[in-house]
């Protein structure tokens, strides 16, 4: 049975690269992680998995979680609007280098238009790129697609001449704006972003699967070597969160977290499910069991699909990797990653 079936069965465990659990109740004995609920009872090696992503309903004790941070395990607390925790053992190997952050803090100084002149340049190009493919998926109409382009290529056009931050910024919402505006063409219920609370399901999915992004790239930024908390788009002050995992996973949201929130919503709307899958209130849309263990299942599934050679996963830790090679000054530019697909005959004629 695949993944998705058993689940319907109360199979707790969602994914195994990485692991994702719910429903369930965990703990270690001797070198095994035991996963457990009433119908099923499945034992894990602990060298077989880096991270454990915990989701609602699972019961894991303070013992439990002394024993995985000995053992170098992070573990993610997925909430029912995302990631809400990320604990982080002492005894990781993921550990920020001096040498990375003092060049990481120079750089900032010295060069932040520049790195987030490029890093914003991957992001629009990127949504350029889910524009083509939502066009080709007939989710979007021509009219719409063309429209928003020609916007889109306009803020990216002023990014070339952009001085300083806040114009870097400018020409990425710029381009954010005109992608939800095409959407807001195709869904009725949906008007543009809107965060803390998400009020409908679209938002819902797209603030959901990007705090997923979010929690892989502090994984990757920490395990490359590099200072979470020193980024180059988003503002590093007065923040208490990690802000270049901000940075980072914008690059890659086009074609993962947003790519996916969208297709899911087409396919829920066009079937029908949306109430059934989503729950609102004046506290805001959030995803209802067991379509939430279904879709997150389905996300975790789509990062490991292979995209020239490497998983989404993979591509993520290497952009990190790429990242403090320049900031080391071992390599002579930075160039944000593209999504490289092949080309429907609808996109080449764009």
């Amino acid at each position: 049975m695949r993944f998705e079936e058993l689940s319907k069965l109360g199979y707790p465990i969602l994914s195994d690269k990485p692991l994702v659990v719910n429903n369930c109740s965990i703990k270690v004995r001797g070198k095994i992680l035991v996963v457990s609920n009433k119908g099923f009872t499945i034992p894990i090696e602990l060298r077989s998995f880096d991270e454990l992503w915990v989701m609602p309903d699972t019961i894991i004790t303070g013992l439990t979680l002394h024993v995985l941070a000995k053992y170098g395990k992070a573990i993610i607390v997925l909430g029912k609007s995302g990631v809400s925790s990320v604990l982080l053992p002492i005894s990781t190997k993921w550990l920020v280098r001096g040498d990375t952050t003092i060049s990481q803090v120079r750089l900032f100084r010295t060069g932040r238009v520049m790195v987030a002149r490029k890093i914003v340049s991957g992001i629009i190009k990127n949504i350029r790129l889910l524009l083509n493919y939502l066009l080709a998926k007939g989710i979007l109409s021509r009219d719409s697609v063309e429209f928003s382009k020609r916007y889109v290529n306009r803020a990216l056009e002023r990014l070339e001449e952009a001085s300083d931050i806040n114009e870097i910024v400018s020409c990425e919402a710029e381009a954010w704006n005109y992608l939800y505006l095409a959407l807001s063409e195709r869904f009725e219920f949906f008007s543009g972003r809107v965060r803390r609370p998400p009020r409908d399901p679209l938002n819902a999915l797209i603030s959901y699967f990007n705090s997923i992004l979010y929690g892989l790239f502090i994984r990757y930024i920490l395990k490359s070597g590099l200072e979470p908390t020193v980024s180059f788009v988003h503002s590093p002050y007065g923040y208490k969160r990690f802000a270049l995992a901000f940075d980072l996973k914008d690059i890659f949201a086009p074609a993962t977290s947003i790519r996916s929130a969208i297709v899911i919503t087409h396919n829920l709307y066009r079937r029908g499910l949306l109430e059934d899958a989503f729950e609102s209130s004046d506290k805001g849309c959030y995803l209802k069991e067991p379509f939430r263990s279904i879709i997150v299942q389905k996300f975790f599934n789509a990062l490991r699909r292979k995209i020239s050679g490497y998983s989404y996963f993979t591509w993520m830790y290497r952009e990190c990797v790429k990242l403090r090679e320049f900031i080391l000054g071992h390599e002579t530019s930075f160039e944000p990653w593209l999504w490289r697909r092949k080309r429907t005959r609808e996109e080449v004629i764009l």
